[in-house]
């Protein structure tokens, strides 16, 4: 269900007039990432 393989940092999060919020997120640039994360997609993040 969750791929713990891709690990990304939330840099950014605000809110948004259009979507209610909004985060920017970076992860390593890799084939497998780029193929499994696609724009809308939902995201879980850790809270460390």
């Amino acid at each position: 269900m969750f791929n713990t393989e891709i690990v990304g940092r939330m840099m950014k999060y605000d809110s948004d007039v259009y979507s209610r919020y909004k985060a920017e997120i970076w992860f390593d640039y890799t084939k497998k990432a780029i193929n499994e994360i696609k724009e809308g997609e939902l995201v879980a993040v850790q809270i460390i």
